[in-house]
């Protein structure tokens, strides 16, 4: 593995690409840092990636499942072109002397509805139209209704446990399958809430990045905690994430208290982590 940077991640990972000397397909790319041009090109980052090439192994297995993916879209096209041709083939077949009993009677109606001595059938007619009419408009009105009344509140933009009962309920649980449950419906929402700092450690072992894990609530002590899920900040950078302004510089460390607000990205049930990317932390 090497870690590329460049002045956007084209760059950084067109570097890497050239000096592992493999195709952009054979290598496993993962973005460190999207990198920013600055204000009036001052505090500029550079884009910063990792490549990874596959084994011989992983390619291998990479080809193999193509072929299969297309041995079974031929097959599947084959088998739905055969089955179109019995349908045809085998089907039903058209009445037509149904059919020319049907145009006959139609042919009829229509004469009856256009012979000046027929008054009685256009009235018919008439009244029956405006009938429909009046039915259709009585059924879409009743529609309007039912879907005005039916209509689910909307939900806030961001979730804090004073807005919304289930994410006040699972600030309190550690239980997966709820966890798990609310993350599915909620996921790509904001969330806001008190909570305090786990643990904090360096990310795969690179001291400007670290992953942090926080509890709901307060701290109250090393061995105490209340029911939580864990939320998991990963590959933040606190010295320059400007999410963490608000710290001032000062360290961010262990059992610390903290208001956060975050987007949820998902949950890992193996895992059991609620991961979450910062908007804004706080000290409080």
């Amino acid at each position: 593995m090497g870690i590329y940077k460049g002045k956007d991640i084209e760059e950084a990972i067109t570097k890497g690409l050239k000096d592992l000397n493999v195709k952009k397909e054979d290598a496993t790319i993962k973005i460190l840092e999207e990198g920013s041009g600055g204000i009036f090109g001052l505090f500029s980052k550079e884009a910063e990636v990792s490549i990874t090439p596959l084994s011989s192994e992983e390619i291998r297995k990479r080809d193999q499942l193509k072929k299969l993916q297309l041995i079974g879209s031929i097959a599947g096209a084959i088998f739905l072109i055969v089955i179109t041709g019995l349908l045809i083939l085998f089907g039903p077949k058209d009445d037509t002397s149904k059919s020319a009993k049907q145009a006959t009677h139609s042919s009829k109606v229509m004469k009856q509805t256009t012979d000046p001595t027929s008054s009685s059938i256009k009235t018919d007619s008439s009244s029956s139209e405006s009938s429909k009419t009046s039915s259709s408009e009585t059924l879409s009105s009743s529609s309007s209704a039912s879907s005005s009344s039916s209509a689910p509140p909307s939900t806030p933009s961001i979730l804090t446990a004073e807005n919304n009962t289930e994410f006040a309920t699972i600030l309190q649980t550690e239980d997966p399958d709820k966890i798990n449950e609310f993350v599915n419906k909620y996921k790509g929402q904001v969330l806001e809430f008190d909570g305090y700092i786990a643990d904090i450690a360096s990310s795969e072992g690179r001291n400007t990045y670290f992953d942090i894990l926080i509890y709901s609530g307060d701290f109250m002590g090393k061995d105490i905690a209340n029911p939580s899920p864990y939320f998991k900040l990963t590959e933040v950078r606190p010295s320059i994430d400007s999410a963490f302004n608000p710290f001032n510089g000062n360290d961010i460390s262990e059992d610390q208290n903290v208001h956060i607000k975050a987007k949820i990205n998902g949950y890992s049930l193996n895992q059991q982590l609620l991961y979450l990317s910062v908007i804004e932390i706080k000290p409080r």
